[in-house]
């Protein structure tokens, strides 16, 4: 539990990182292609930390597994408490094909990539529903709601008329 606990909290240490990326000054002085990829970088590392924070979930479920066989122990209220949000965190990233099982899931490559662009993807149209899910970073972070945007707004412009 300790583990799963030190990854939870590294999980928002690293959103609150990237938000504040998202409103800092330097971050609006890089090129558009230069803050797509600084944030995808953010974006690939709270994947990396999420299914770091399944993989300890996961075992601390086996663990409790493990003791409930050795004493001949009935399930506890407290492991089914926790099994709801091991589950719930364990889906979501199933779901979108960051977790397979705590041996093989994708940690690089293509389908890293994929997996990760659909937990981003999945947590922003959940944002958009109003959805509630547990452990729904993405939805919680709604940062690609709210992704600065370089080009000025058609609507802010000035208009000879307007001037006057």
């Amino acid at each position: 539990m300790d583990k799963a606990q030190t990854t939870a909290l590294a999980l928002y240490e690293r959103i609150d990182r990237l938000s504040d990326l998202l409103i800092a000054g330097e971050y609006h002085k890089l090129t558009e292609a230069s803050q797509r990829n600084l944030v995808r970088l953010e974006e690939d590392a709270i994947c990396a930390l999420a299914q770091d924070h399944v993989r300890a979930l996961d075992g601390c479920h086996a663990g409790c597994v493990d003791v409930e066989i050795a004493y001949g122990a009935a399930r506890s209220s407290a492991r089914s408490r926790f099994r709801h949000i091991f589950i719930a965190a364990r889906n979501e990233l199933r779901d979108v094909g960051l977790w397979d099982n705590y041996q093989n899931s994708a940690t690089s490559g293509a389908a890293f990539n994929a997996g990760c662009d659909r937990y981003w993807e999945d947590g922003q149209a959940a944002a958009m529903a109003g959805a509630s899910r547990v452990a729904a970073l993405p939805a919680l972070t709604r940062h690609r709601d709210a992704k600065p945007v370089r080009a000025e707004d058609p609507r802010r412009q000035s208009t000879p008329a307007a001037d006057h």
